[in-house]
Order: structure tokens, then sequence, then C-alpha cells
């Protein structure tokens, strides 16, 4: 197991290649209110984080003094592909909008220090509403102009293999050519 270490916050760098925008306001509500949940990753040779740039951001626009550091003994390139993956994972990611919404009203409204809030409630449950029913998939396809998603794609293997997969998951879809 790693350690974690306490360490002055001042002393980390951000990545120079991070290529994410994190909301730093969000990031910050949550260090209020949570305090730290998880270590930020710093490459150790460079003191580069590689995983946190926008906690520590957050961490020092609330005037935190130290931060918890897992360290990692890699080389540039390897920090790189850390960066990479730590990023994209979260992009991949998707939710389950029922256990979503069940965990958020779990809640009552105090929505303190998770990210989300009323507003964000509520279009998550309208945006339920306005999937169609299996009643409502008729409309659907009698209406050419009602998409949830186009693809274009540059070959028609690649689009063949996306209508399948959407096909899989369930998705009422067509193609355009």
């Amino acid at each position: 197991m790693t350690d974690i270490e306490s360490v002055d916050i001042q002393t980390l760098k951000f990545h120079p290649d991070n290529p994410r925008k994190g909301d730093v306001d969000v990031i910050a509500e949550s260090l209020f209110a949570n305090g730290q949940i998880a270590p930020i990753v710093v490459q150790r040779s460079t003191r580069h984080i590689v995983g946190g740039n926008h906690t520590v951001k957050a961490a020092r626009s609330l005037g935190w003094e130290t931060i918890e550091v897992v360290w990692r003994d890699i080389d540039d390139a390897q920090a790189r592909r850390e960066l990479a993956v730590l990023n994209r994972a979260g992009d991949l990611a998707g939710y389950n909008d029922d256990a979503l919404i069940d965990l958020l009203k779990s809640f009552e409204g105090d929505f303190t220090g998770t990210g989300y809030d009323d507003e964000a409630l509520s279009d998550l449950l309208d945006a339920l509403d306005d999937t169609p029913s299996e009643e409502g998939d008729a409309e659907v396809e009698d209406n050419p102009t009602t998409f949830g998603i186009v693809v274009d794609c540059d070959n028609e293997k690649q689009q063949m293999a996306l209508l399948e997969r959407f096909l899989e998951e369930g998705l009422n879809v067509r193609s355009l050519s």
C-alpha cells in the first residue's frame, strides 16, 4: 500500500500538460464541507500534480497550507499517461439515473458539498420525463426530426459498429444514410 503524506501545498506544481478544465468552485465547496476526500497524486521527481490539479487550486483558494499526497515514482512519459487516464476515465463514466435520483433525493434538499443543487435534480427528473416510453417510441419513429444523438462517422464500418452498440443499449436509433 502506498503511504499518504501531508505536504506543504505551495511546494506542488500544476502539471504543464493538464488538459482538464475543472470547476474549482465546486471542488472548493466540497473541500470546505467535506474536507479532502482522497489524496492527490504527485510525480515525486518533479512534484507535478498528476491527479488533483484543480483540487490543489481549490485548496489554495481556501487558504489550506497542506494537502494529502500519494507520491508516484514515475518518469515524465508515465506521468503524462496517468494524467491522461485520470482525466479520461471520468469522461467515459456514466450514471444509473434512477440510482442517482435516489441518492440526490436522500439529501432532502441539502446538497452542500455535493456539486448538485435543486436545479440539477429537477433537470435530471425533467430529462427522464422527456425520455420516450415504449408506447411513445412509435411517435419518435414517425417523426424523422426527433433524434437524441447524431453521429457523423468517416466510414461505414464505424457507423455500423456505433449503430449496433446503441441498439444493444436499447436506444431508438436510425441511420441518416
